[in-house]
């Protein structure tokens, strides 16, 4: 197979008064249940109007990119969340799924050969292309995890660079150094393999549909917090206590007394309530430990809503996860780009059944409340999510408190 040099960039514009035009650093591959990466090169100024990417696929993620932001920062980069491999076209640019006997190779050298990278996939199909170095920055690389692996002739001194490739590492991206000598750090699990240094990762991503990843949040009913339960408990012995005094005063005053106490008590207590966050998380905290100084640290996040509305997944490259496709299509998917504090995914929640995300240390999820468990995070330990890892340690709470789903380490299943 030859060797895909640079970028494909899309002749036609999109948009009707944006001089803007797509590259995908990429080639159009992708995996699907990951993010892929899009550039957006602007030319003049862009209109304020805000622009959509969206694939052919009909469960398609569309992208929400705010044209006046990328201008004024001149960032080029977004992602597109591709759901499934039905996707043929990006804003009529071809796409191509990777099919599983496939492994998509990043090159950073020009000196590496493809070829020395088939021990590492065997009775694979190895798809080359070359990575542009700049790609590797710890706040855009979860952008190239559609990767399975990253060559490079040596590890990088820059501090950005090795950053990244820790950040693709937690996301199910392989790392090899075409070279003998060891100048890996040992922070990561490097494994010698002939004349490479090979770093396999912990787990692989999870399918965007996958039911196991529920069953710690099935049958979860929070409702509200315990401590705004204890304290409506506690009004509701002060008002016990002053309807006795009321009643000590005299008979012809109490019933006025008793009426206006329990109104006013009935009608704090109703707004008290409406007050309450209407979104409830709950969180726990997966640890692979690979070696005795290597983890991998996976975040789930549950959600649950006491009303229909949008919930935001936080600014960095979170991983929803549903139950089945009907959840996928209520749940209206939405990744935007914009100003901090808007990036990132978004979904529409209904009460009812709780919505999963997982997470890596690389993202930053938005969690403003937290509800009543723990229910055992332990429950996620299944093949379709950790297959070959087994519980060492498990941890009631992680948070030291009665609001997460707890925390497990895990180490690899003896052979």
């Amino acid at each position: 197979m030859l060797l895909a040099m640079g970028l494909a960039w899309a002749a036609p514009s999109w948009g009707q008064n944006a001089a803007v035009s797509l590259g995908l650093p990429l080639l159009g591959y992708y995996r699907a249940g990951r993010y892929m990466a899009v550039e957006l090169p602007l030319s003049g100024d862009a209109p304020g109007a805000a622009q959509t990417l969206q694939t052919d696929d009909p469960l398609a993620v569309p992208t929400r990119v705010d044209l006046a932001f990328f201008s004024q920062t001149r960032q080029r980069l977004t992602v597109v969340l591709m759901v499934s491999d039905h996707a043929t076209h990006l804003n009529q640019i071809p796409l191509h799924a990777l099919l599983p006997d496939q492994r998509l190779v990043g090159l950073l050298a020009s000196a590496v050969d493809a070829a020395a990278v088939q021990p590492v996939f065997p009775a694979m199909a190895i798809i080359p292309l070359r990575i542009d170095p700049g790609l590797l920055q710890p706040d855009i690389a979860p952008a190239l995890e559609s990767l399975d692996a990253l060559v490079m002739g040596d590890w990088p001194k820059d501090v950005a660079r090795q950053q990244a490739l820790q950040v693709l590492h937690e996301r199910g991206v392989t790392l090899v150094v075409s070279t003998s000598a060891k100048v890996v750090p040992d922070n990561l699990p490097w494994q010698q393999q002939g004349p490479l240094w090979v770093c396999r990762p912990a787990r692989s991503l999870p399918s965007i549909i996958c039911p196991a990843a529920y069953e710690p949040a099935l049958g979860w009913n929070p409702g509200r917090p315990s401590r705004f339960r204890l304290r409506v408990v506690i009004i509701g012995i002060i008002g016990t206590l002053l309807l006795g005094l009321i009643s000590l005063i005299g008979r012809r005053r109490m019933p006025a007394m008793v009426v206006l106490l329990t109104t006013a008590l009935a009608i704090g207590v109703s707004c008290w309530n409406r007050a309450q966050p209407v979104t409830t998380w709950a969180s726990g905290m997966v640890s692979l430990d690979e070696t005795a100084a290597t983890s991998t640290q996976d975040a789930w996040h549950y959600c649950t809503v006491a009303v229909p509305g949008d919930i935001h997944l936080g600014s960095g490259f979170a991983h929803p996860v549903f139950y089945d496709e009907a959840q996928l299509v209520a749940a209206r998917p939405q990744y935007r780009t914009g100003p901090a504090g808007t990036q990132g995914l978004y979904l529409h929640a209904a009460p009812g059944f709780p919505l999963a995300a997982l997470t890596t240390p690389s993202d930053q999820i938005f969690t403003r409340s937290s509800g009543p468990g723990p229910v055992p995070i332990a429950k996620l330990v299944a093949p379709a999510i950790y297959p070959g890892w087994q519980i060492e340690l498990q941890q009631a709470s992680l948070l030291g408190g009665d609001d997460d789903f707890g925390a497990i380490c895990l180490r690899r299943s003896p052979l």
